[in-house]
């Protein structure tokens, strides 16, 4: 008996792949799906997917070793979010320029901080390479990529509203979006991240909605998961029982990883903050600084965690007298009512607060 309860403690999660495993590929011969996976067009996205995952990679791994992270997730999330950040606190300055500008502009300053940081241009070798490769690619089949013929909208909150949020940032800039916002008080990070991801992966003259830029947040949900203090075996399992779990089921496919749907967004975003929240709550050094600057983005997302990052933050000033560093998480959103007040008091700062 005993034998039989720790063959089911040190196998559970094995145990419990194995159902979701049949069962996908039992819905896959019902559905007739595989049928598609072997089709051209189907190749076609997986390969840009597996491309721009590859470029992802490489960026990831130059941002950790440069800056001595010792998370992925967390490396790429800086990446991502700077863009956001820096367009957030120097609003008066890049609400005179395009949102493409803008994007350029930082990742230029990407650049040159880590070949003044690493002495050379080395480590940018392989991110250059891998992202002109994905892009060249992009280039090539766009007509393919972008084809949305067998495609289906499942939520009206697409066409409604987030696709014109991001369309508005990508043909304008952050500041026009917020001067237009279609929810008063709405935080549209995550729509503009979307559009971040169309501008690097493609730079479409007009925003357009390709899937696999949404499909994406798949390999950013394995550098979460390789970042979980588990052992290797479990990290791999997981990680099948990831892809499976939501690649089994159309809706929470649609939600998090193959439409505009903010959701796939700020899960992966509130995932990474939390589990390095502990260790950088603990620690006094500048890397803290950083963490809590961008972690005070994510009240710009998602009401529900928008709040809940507020209460973090503030039960977090507990901890002042331990780590002063604390105090930084507010700077994103104080900037943020700052702007609001100056260029838009007419509208609330709090979406849905009168619900």
């Amino acid at each position: 008996m005993n034998d039989l309860i720790r063959f089911v403690k040190t196998k559970a999660l094995f145990i419990v792949s194995v159902p979701i495993i049949i069962n996908f590929f039992v819905n896959l011969i019902e559905n007739k799906n595989y049928k598609y996976l072997l089709s051209i067009e189907s190749f076609i996205k997986i390969t840009s997917i597996l491309l721009g995952s590859l470029f992802i990679y490489s960026v990831t791994v130059t941002i950790k070793k440069t800056f001595k992270l010792n998370s992925y997730s967390l490396s790429i999330t800086y990446f991502f979010l700077s863009f956001f950040v820096i367009d957030t606190l120097f609003l008066p300055l890049t609400k005179l320029i395009s949102f493409n500008l803008t994007v350029s502009l930082i990742m230029f300053l990407w650049l040159f901080l880590i070949i003044y940081l690493k002495k050379g241009v080395n480590d940018i070798i392989q991110p250059t390479l891998t992202y002109l490769l994905w892009r060249v690619f992009n280039f090539i089949f766009i007509s393919d990529l972008s084809d949305l013929s067998n495609y289906n909208e499942l939520n009206t909150d697409v066409p409604v509203q987030w696709y014109k949020i991001t369309k508005m940032i990508y043909e304008n800039n952050y500041f026009y979006s917020l001067e237009n916002n279609l929810i008063e008080g709405q935080g549209l990070l995550p729509s503009y991240l979307q559009s971040l991801f169309l501008k690097i992966g493609f730079d479409t003259g007009n925003f357009i909605f390709i899937q696999t830029n949404a499909n994406l947040l798949l390999f950013l949900g394995f550098l979460l998961i390789f970042d979980l203090k588990i052992s290797r075996n479990e990290k791999i399992i997981l990680s099948v029982l990831f892809i499976l779990f939501i690649l089994n089921n159309d809706w929470l496919s649609y939600l998090l990883v193959n439409s505009l749907m903010i959701e796939g967004i700020v899960s992966f975003l509130i995932a990474v903050f939390l589990i390095n929240f502990v260790e950088h709550l603990n620690s006094s050094d500048n890397s803290s600084a950083i963490y809590f600057l961008f972690f005070g983005s994510l009240v710009l997302t998602k009401n529900f965690v928008s709040i809940l990052s507020l209460i973090i933050i503030f039960s977090g000033l507990l901890w002042i007298n331990k780590n002063n560093k604390v105090v930084f998480g507010g700077i994103v959103y104080v900037f943020y009512l700052l702007y609001q007040r100056i260029y838009f008091s007419k509208f609330q700062n709090f979406a849905y607060t009168d619900e």
